[in-house]
C-alpha cells in the first residue's frame, strides 16, 4: 500500500525487509509488522485491521485533519487502537483543539506527541532518528515506542 514508493525506495539503502500485503494476510507470521496505509479508507482496510494486534493512527493537529480521521476510528471501535498526534507545531493551540475534537470519538489517545522536527525528515538519509543529534526527537520515539508495547500487551 505503498503509494508514493517511499518505502520500496528506502528499501535500496537499507537492511529493511519489505513482504507484500498479501503475503501477511495470507498467514505469513512475522513477530513485528508495520502497514503503512494510505490517509484515507480502503477496500483493504477491514483485512489489515483483522491482522493486527494494534492499530496505530496518527492524526495532525488540525480541524479537517480531526474530522477526516472519524470514518476511519469507526471501523476500529472493537480493535486494539490509538491515536497519536503527529507532525505538531511549537507553540501553537492546534494541539489542544484537535484533542478536543478527537476526545468525541470515543478511540485512546496516546500521551506521546510527535513534534514537526528535522531529525524525522533526514531519517531516511541518516538510517534513523537515533543517529541524530535531536535528542528531543529520540525521546518522542522511544516514548511512542514504549506506549504501542504497552498497548499492545494490554489488548481489550
Amino acid at each position: 500500500l505503498d503509494l508514493q514508493g517511499s518505502l520500496s525506495k528506502f528499501r535500496d539503502i537499507t537492511p529493511l525487509q519489505l513482504v507484500t500485503l498479501d503475503e501477511i494476510l495470507r498467514g505469513r507470521d512475522e513477530q513485528y509488522a508495520v502497514i503503512d496505509t494510505p490517509p484515507y479508507l480502503s477496500n483493504r482496510l477491514p483485512d489489515i485491521i483483522n491482522k493486527s494486534d494494534f492499530v496505530l493512527v496518527p492524526v495532525k493537529p488540525g480541524f479537517f485533519d480531526a474530522l477526516a480521521v472519524r470514518e476511519t476510528l469507526a471501523l476500529l471501535k472493537n480493535t486494539n487502537h490509538a491515536i497519536v498526534l503527529s507532525m505538531v507545531q511549537h507553540h501553537t493551540s492546534l494541539a489542544r483543539e484537535t484533542l478536543e475534537i478527537l476526545s468525541d470519538y470515543g478511540s485512546p489517545i496516546l500521551t506521546t506527541r510527535i513534534h514537526q522536527r528535522v531529525a524525522y525528515t533526514r531519517s531516511p538519509v541518516t538510517g534513523s532518528v537515533f543517529n541524530s543529534e535531536d535528542e528531543k526527537a529520540k525521546e518522542e520515539i522511544t516514548s511512542l515506542a514504549l506506549e504501542i508495547l504497552q498497548s499492545i500487551n494490554q489488548e481489550p
